[in-house]
């Protein structure tokens, strides 16, 4: 496992050479899998923020905390340019994976997990088979649920009656990519301590109020 609030000091490698060092990332708030890293490319390209897809991870070296790549330096630079200011709008996932003529991970039989070497995640379909019983969202593919693990370290958790802490960070199963464990610090509730809890807990993630809802806290 990976505790992301180590992930800053990761560093990236393209073929060609070094590529900087990771900022943020962005997941999908209905199955907490890893889609993209925010790479800070400082010095290394023109450009100062690259978006980079788990599809061209070639491996992932937590001993040496680096992150290689199968692409380079050259194609990355002219990637569709990226807004951290703004959502990660589906019409922009679609002309990225376009560039790299990759697949589309929210196509379901066709996902682009299946390329590279990350196979689906345990489960993965069974869940989207199950998702998609439940909702046009991922069928229709007009929106996505991308969201900054920056921006949802900032919510608080909500138990059934009051506010319990609030989120510290994430724990990355690096074979899956998925998020499996969230880190809560409950400092303001209880004696200092860090909880975790998993993902499919959540009732509800309130972007406007930024709060994470588990009911079965008290």
């Amino acid at each position: 496992y990976i505790d992301t609030q180590d992930l800053s000091k990761y560093s990236i490698k393209a073929q060609d050479g070094e590529l900087g060092h990771i900022n943020d990332f962005y997941f999908d708030e209905g199955f907490f899998y890893l889609r993209y890293l925010v790479v800070d490319t400082k010095s290394f390209l023109l450009r100062n923020l690259v978006l980079v897809s788990p599809i061209s991870f070639h491996k992932i070296d937590s001993f040496n905390r680096t992150v290689e790549l199968f692409i380079t330096k050259k194609e990355l630079e002219d990637s569709p340019p990226i807004n951290t200011a703004e959502t990660v709008s589906r019409q922009y996932e679609k002309a990225y994976n376009d560039y790299f003529s990759w697949p589309y991970y929210w196509g379901g039989a066709a996902s682009a997990w299946v390329i590279g070497p990350y196979s689906a995640p345990w489960g993965y379909y069974d869940q989207v088979r199950k998702k998609l019983e439940k909702s046009k969202l991922l069928k229709d593919a007009k929106e996505n649920g991308l969201r900054s693990a920056k921006e949802l370290e900032s919510y608080s958790i909500k138990g059934e009656d009051d506010e319990f802490g609030h989120i510290q960070g994430f724990i990355l199963n690096p074979k899956t990519l998925s998020i499996d464990f969230i880190i809560v610090d409950t400092i303001n509730y209880f004696p200092s301590k860090n909880v975790l809890l998993r993902p499919e807990w959540i009732e509800d993630i309130s972007w406007k109020s930024k709060t994470v809802k588990f009911p079965f806290l008290k």
